[in-house]
């Protein structure tokens, strides 16, 4: 609801410019920050970082990965956890390797959230695009309120989180083969629709 106070007034299409750009700076930033030295890091004498060293020997909580795709390792997996970490969202798609990943998902009292669950918001506001610029069959997108990209984000996101939780509850299994089930579940029931199957 932040998003709804900051941009009040912004069509969908200046929303979505602004996250393009957004993801660009936070790709750079994190692209040029993935290694960094003990003089980047401010007087926190807690964060002692040496020379070509990972940021995923720091002691923190939380990770957010956000640079390139299977950019976190297995040895960095295992260093993050030996630093205390205990959640890491992969904001970038597929940012972990699969090794890096088993080790968060086998890791108990460890919040490991899957790209396919994070990114959700980019892909709903990139079907919303579309869904709107296809109806004008002019290139342009219809104009929209603040008040309905919103309704129709959280809509979305509050659909794919049922979905997993559904697959999540039914077979037993965590959120990272939820969201592959709920991808899986939601293009078999399409194609069942169209005739295909």
């Amino acid at each position: 609801m932040l998003c709804g106070c900051l941009f009040f007034g912004w069509n969908i299409q200046h929303l979505c410019l602004l996250l393009l750009l957004l993801f660009v700076v936070v790709v750079c930033c994190c692209f040029s920050s993935k290694y960094f030295s003990s003089s980047s890091v401010s007087n926190d004498t807690s964060a002692a970082q040496t020379e070509g060293s990972s940021v995923w020997t720091m002691n923190s909580d939380y990770g957010f990965t956000c640079a390139n795709t299977e950019e976190l390792k297995r040895a960095d997996a295992c260093s993050f956890l030996q630093a205390g970490g205990k959640g890491l969202f992969e904001v970038s798609d597929i940012s972990c390797t699969a090794k890096a990943a088993n080790i968060f998902r086998n890791e108990n009292e460890f919040l490991f959230a899957p790209s396919k669950c994070t990114m959700a918001g980019g892909q709903i506001l990139s079907a919303l695009s579309m869904h709107r610029m296809t109806h004008s069959n002019t290139g342009l997108l219809e104009p929209t309120t603040q008040e309905e990209m919103l309704l129709d984000l959280t809509t979305g996101m509050d659909q794919i989180f049922d979905e997993c939780s559904v697959a999540m509850k039914l077979y037993e299994i965590d959120m990272y083969d939820a969201a592959n089930v709920a991808g899986f579940s939601r293009i078999a029931h399409s194609m069942i629709n169209q005739g295909y199957v």
